[in-house]
């Protein structure tokens, strides 16, 4: 998987490095530009991919999972720091929620790939100028994680099958990016090994939120 993930990402990356030498030499009218541009995230959308379908390689071969104290204002810093320009540019506002001093007793990378996924839809399928909440809290016997988002919501239909590998759902994304159909299936995935529940609440034309269970 690896060695062919390597040949993959090969030509794509040559495509990038291409795109900047032609970037740097100028003198490229506008129609040309946004041509450029659709390369470009052509290419991007494929690396996308590979890493997705290493992830899910990854975590399907490692059984183990480490548990460890988890500083969760931390993994909000990290997600901020990762999608504030993406949020910014379709003018949509990341509220993040959460004591300061709040700890878990879990895994750092599993939690920070799930609200990386979890967050990414959230930008991805959001409405120009709405708002993202990413909200954590501890109750007396478990610890919630949950993203609110105001896309486009679940149909019934979405909602059986939207853990699956490669699921296209019916919704599409607002700004034109890329979706392969491997975020959520990798959040429950990681979900499982933690031993948790997530829980979908969604209405059609009212948006989404998905809330993570891990129980003390």
């Amino acid at each position: 998987m690896s060695i062919v993930a390597h040949d993959l990402k090969s030509p794509l990356n040559r495509i990038r490095g291409l795109i900047e030498v032609i970037r740097l030499e100028g003198g490229v009218d506008e129609n040309k530009t946004k041509l450029i541009k659709m390369i470009e995230d052509a290419a991007n959308g494929g690396l996308y991919l590979i890493t997705d379908l290493l992830d899910v390689h990854e975590i399907e071969e490692n059984k183990s999972t480490h548990l460890e104290t988890v500083e969760i204002n931390a993994i909000f810093t990290r997600i901020n720091s990762t999608f504030k320009g993406l949020a910014q540019a379709k003018e949509i506002k990341l509220i993040f929620q959460t004591n300061q001093s709040l700890v878990v007793h879990s895994n750092t990378d599993y939690l920070t790939r799930i609200l990386d996924n979890l967050v990414s839809n959230a930008v991805k399928f959001s409405k120009r100028g709405s708002v993202v909440e990413i909200t954590a809290v501890n109750t007396d016997t478990d610890f919630r994680l949950s993203v609110k988002d105001n896309g486009p919501g679940f149909t019934e239909q979405d909602k059986s099958f939207v853990f699956q590998k490669f699921r296209r759902l019916s919704a599409r994304p607002t700004g034109g990016e890329s979706s392969n159909g491997l975020g959520l299936a990798i959040v429950k995935t990681l979900v499982d090994r933690l031993k948790g529940e997530i829980i979908l609440e969604s209405e059609v034309g009212k948006g989404s939120v998905f809330t993570i269970i891990l129980k003390k």
